[in-house]
């Protein structure tokens, strides 16, 4: 990619106001080097993307919240700047040129940008703390190219769905693999606290993750974690606070309930005349009790203080004398603005010979839909010794402990705050209330009774969600997940000789949790069955333990770089699932508090891959680079027949602008040519392709089975037809860029 020293970009902005909710932003980035459209800048607002340029003009249009007060624009390669939100915005973007030495971490090691022959992203901690969110990956979107980055629930604590340069596979897993401070990460990324980190580098190529075989081949996410790098001790506390609330308006709905009868009467009146019908026949069957009545088609929901045959005129108009009894407001009881709170401590020091950094974190997050937050509780310890002259160890350790509420509405249909409160009618409430006087029904301990659309004493059968009320499923039911994620490695460097060096780690990942729902025996579908208690328990357990040599020395403009060693990583998984009906009381989740089992569930999948690697990495004059690497790789996934797999990549770069006959151009500040081509394996195969949730499957080489009870006999069903000669996923990749 070229690189212009003195190359400016020039933003114009033009806004707009538009009724004091969003700000209108229209404008155009160009280079000043012949005025050319620029194509992937990112515009930023409060530390979120808002749109990335597309346009060939480099022109683009968008709307930000009205109170925003900077506008951020970021571009790869070039220094991002701030300025503040005005009529007239120019922003001038320059090249950086101090990103060329910067070193970045890789597979097992560092290197500097401009040596490393793969493809890689980084993004540091100042941007990383800027983003306002409870999953570290959320810095990637807008400032890693070829990053994707989806969030389909916007539950707070949600992991999001990462694609490293679009899908990957087609029938495995998608996912990148995760490495932190150098080990295998299989806990959720909302369990990493974004101030304990120091660096994320998106690894995308061959080139540049085949060295991790099986586990790279979506991409790698290399997240490193703080140390301390000053000479005395530093105590660092800092704390946020903001508002969670809804960023896209609603469409144009229905919301008066006049309104909706007139607009429910049109409807059955042009379909009764359209059936042949005469005015005043339809008249009489819309005023009636009957099939084609508008009480019948309504459920019984009468708002107003008249009978239904005087609620509206002749031509469907709403009686001036009626009043409104009731009017309960969806928005307002599932909806309200929510606090976000996070409140982050660190103590470090460090000197020569060692250093250590400690960081807790507290964030809660309060969703805009009720009942929907996030609470975590996080710890990092992380030290490193120079022990001797030729001997340095280093530990460190991560915790993190949250709690997930989610927000669930009751009838299979019914998914949705935002589907409910947008689909139902205005005039159906969201507590019951006597349709002659219009007071809230109170149940027998005083409380209000919320309407779920069914009522036999008043006559009311909602034609939308029956049995189904969310603001009702805010008080009487829950679904509530619990975690507690440990991630802990050691490492022991060791000088052999002359550039020679080894090092052996060790790494321990942990993460246990527990989700559970209560379903009322109240009110709604489960009320049948005088409610329910579901729970799940998951236990992932893995390590993996590595010695790697490592080799570095100078030849006069020759350098070496050479690794080679043997990896092992190991993973256990445990599922326990049940849930029992006919509870005795209605608050707790517990199994001791239900009657009749409704059924159980267990099993545990286990999973290892061995592996051994190379690489080599040479340059010369600082501007001829040659990557090599290997790995040979074997899964437990396989049959022994088919276990193993091999995976190489090559890799080269050449800086052109250090060559004699550009030494005069100085206005060029970096030019190269760079080429790669690799291949890479994956083994995560899934169950269904069809599935949203991705079930791996451990051993697809055997025939799989479900027992299930038959008349309290067993039975056995097979589930999965095994392939002994099934074998790694395999994608060659090539690529060179200018």
């Amino acid at each position: 990619m070229k690189s212009l020293k003195c190359m400016l970009l020039f933003l114009w902005i033009s806004i707009g106001l538009v009724s004091g909710q969003t700000t209108h932003v229209t404008g155009t980035v160009v280079t000043a080097e012949g005025g050319e459209p620029v194509i992937g800048a990112t515009i930023l607002v409060s530390g979120t993307s808002t749109g990335t340029i597309t346009d060939y003009n480099g022109s683009f249009t968008l709307n930000v919240p009205a109170t925003a007060e900077k506008i951020e624009v970021a571009y790869l390669g070039m220094i991002t700047q701030t300025v503040a939100v005005q009529p007239t915005v120019r922003v001038v973007l320059e090249a950086d040129t101090k990103t060329l030495d910067e070193v970045i971490v890789v597979a097992y090691g560092t290197s500097t940008k401009k040596s490393f022959t793969g493809s890689a992203s980084v993004v540091k901690a100042d941007a990383i703390k800027q983003i306002q969110s409870s999953t570290v990956t959320s810095a990637l979107e807008g400032r890693a190219a070829g990053v994707q980055i989806v969030s389909s629930t916007g539950q707070p604590g949600e992991n999001p769905t990462v694609r490293i340069r679009g899908i990957g596979s087609v029938n495995a897993s998608k996912a990148p693999l995760y490495i932190v401070d150098g080990s295998t990460y299989d806990g959720p990324i909302s369990a990493l606290n974004s101030s304990d980190i120091e660096s994320m580098t998106v690894l995308k190529d061959a080139a540049a993750n085949s060295l991790y075989g099986a586990r790279g081949a979506n991409g790698v996410i290399l997240i490193t974690t703080k140390r301390n790098n000053k000479s005395k001790v530093g105590i660092t506390f800092d704390a946020k606070w903001g508002i969670n609330s809804r960023a896209v308006p609603e469409y144009d709905l229905v919301t008066d309930p006049g309104t909706y009868y007139e607009l429910a009467w049109t409807g059955q009146y042009n379909k009764l005349t359209a059936a042949g019908q005469t005015h005043s026949q339809a008249l009489e069957e819309i005023r009636g009790t009957g099939t084609n009545s508008l009480q019948n088609i309504l459920g019984g929901y009468n708002n107003y203080n008249v009978s239904w045959a005087d609620l509206l005129d002749d031509n469907g108009k709403l009686n001036p004398n009626a009043q409104l009894l009731y009017r309960d407001t969806w928005d307002d009881a599932l909806f309200s603005n929510g606090l976000r709170q996070e409140y982050n401590l660190s103590i470090g020091n460090s000197d020569e010979k060692q250093s250590y950094y400690i960081g807790l974190g507290y964030l809660g997050d309060e969703s805009y839909a009720k009942g929907s937050d996030f609470d975590r509780y996080t710890g990092c310890i992380r030290v490193e010794k120079q022990l001797t002259n030729w001997l340095k160890a280093g530990a460190n350790i991560l915790y993190a402990h949250s709690i997930q509420n989610f927000p669930t509405t009751s009838g299979g249909n019914y998914i949705n705050y935002f589907q409910w409160s947008r689909m139902i009618g205005p005039i159906y409430p969201v507590f019951l209330h006597d349709p002659t006087t219009g007071a809230i029904v109170k149940g027998s301990n005083g409380n209000d009774i919320y309407d779920y659309g069914s009522d036999t004493q008043y006559g009311y059968a909602r034609p939308y969600g029956a049995n189904g009320n969310p603001a009702g499923v805010l008080e009487y039911d829950f679904t509530r997940i619990t975690q507690d994620n440990i991630t802990a490695n050691a490492f022991v460097d060791i000088d052999l000789y002359d550039g020679l060096s080894v090092r052996g780690a060790f790494d321990v990942n942990t993460s246990y949790k527990n989700n559970s729902k209560l379903t009322n025996p109240l009110y709604g579908d489960a009320a049948a069955n005088n409610g329910y208690v579901y729970k799940t328990n998951e236990k992932w357990f893995s390590y993996t333990g590595s010695v790697f040599l490592n080799y570095n020395k100078n030849f006069g403009d020759l350098n070496v770089d050479a690794l080679a060693g043997t990896e092992s990583y190991k993973k256990e998984y445990e599922y326990l699932y049940g849930f029992k009906k006919e509870l005795a009381h209605s608050t707790t989740a517990d199994f001791n508090n239900a009657a009749v089992i409704g059924q159980l569930d267990s099993y545990t999948q286990k999973y290892s891959v061995t592996g051994i690697l190379a690489r080599v990495n040479l340059s010369y004059a600082d501007k001829y680079y040659l990557t090599g690497s290997y790995r040979r790789d074997g899964s437990s996934r396989f049959h022994p027949d088919n276990r193993w797999g091999n995976f190489g990549s090559l890799g080269a770069s050449w800086r052109i602008n250090q060559e004699d006959f550009l030494s005069s151009a100085t206005f060029i500040d970096d030019l190269r040519l760079k080429a790669s081509i690799g291949t890479q394996g994956n083994d995560n195969l899934l169950y269904s392709l069809t599935s949203t949730t991705e079930y791996q499957n451990y051993i697809p080489y055997l025939d799989q089975y479900l027992v299930s009870n038959i008349d309290d006999k067993v039975s056995v069903a097979q589930t999965y037809l095994g392939n002994k000669e099934i074998s790694w996923e395999k994608k060659p990749e090539c690529q060179y860029r200018l």
